[in-house]
């Protein structure tokens, strides 16, 4: 679907707001006084699936990415970077010009291995921080051992959002299939809108619930990514 047909769906089948008889809501615009005739405007659900959207890729890793656009370029005496805000979880990291994968290690790794932080030379190892979205190479590049870019497997959320205003017949990047099932958490994030032709808790939780019979812990999709989790644990024994 595009985001005409999912707001759509939204509007007619989900949360009965069309505005009544007559009432042309495709045309609606958040700006205009007719917009008083819906409890959600167009750029309002936009909003919400756009949201629904990032919650799915975020519960079951629906997007996966290795694009040049995420590497990160190696600076003399740095061993810190801020990975793209997009990015959810790093799976794999290479050198470029050698395709020599780097071994990703935990923090307790570099607690335990004292002067893993003060050594220098050709990364080998990496470590990522996914609250503050850095990603740390070890041992810290120099000008002399080569600085280089490093590419990464990563799940991703979608590199752009969708606009109502900009394009509505835009379509997201995750597959098709997806789209019914995020739209239940759009219809959630709908009804806790705190207005009182709005704001319906109990609904909230009914769609909540059919949101997460996909993107839960014991859904398929979630039992996808408990497989890729486990294929992706490295063994520590050491780094040298």
């Amino acid at each position: 679907m595009n985001l005409l047909e999912m707001v759509k769906h939204l509007r007619v089948s989900l949360l009965d707001d069309t505005g009544g008889t007559g009432v042309i809501w495709e045309d609606i615009e958040d700006s205009q006084d007719e917009v008083e005739l819906l409890r959600w405007s167009n750029e309002e659900l936009t909003n919400f699936i756009n949201e629904a959207i990032r919650k799915a890729c975020r519960s079951s890793y629906l997007l996966k990415d290795s694009q040049s656009a995420f590497n990160i370029t190696l600076i003399d005496l740095t061993s810190d970077y801020i990975l793209d805000s997009r990015i959810i979880r790093v799976k794999s990291a290479r050198l470029v010009t050698t395709g020599k994968r780097l071994t990703q290690i935990s923090y307790e790794d570099i607690w335990d291995e004292t002067t893993i932080a003060m050594r220098e030379g050709k990364p080998s190892h990496y470590y990522v921080d996914s609250i503050t979205g850095l990603v740390s190479v070890y041992p810290i590049p120099t000008i002399a051992s080569g600085l280089e870019d490093i590419q990464f497997i990563t799940y991703r959320e979608e590199l752009s959002q969708l606009s109502w205003e900009d394009d509505n017949e835009a379509t997201p990047e995750i597959n098709p299939r997806f789209h019914m099932s995020i739209l239940n958490y759009a219809a959630y994030l709908a009804y806790l809108k705190d207005e009182a032709n709005s704001l319906d808790p109990a609904r909230a939780q009914q769609f909540l619930s059919l949101f997460y019979q996909d993107f839960d812990d014991t859904s398929v999709h979630a039992e996808v990514r408990r497989v890729r989790n486990k294929r992706g644990t490295v063994a520590y024994g050491g780094i040298r």
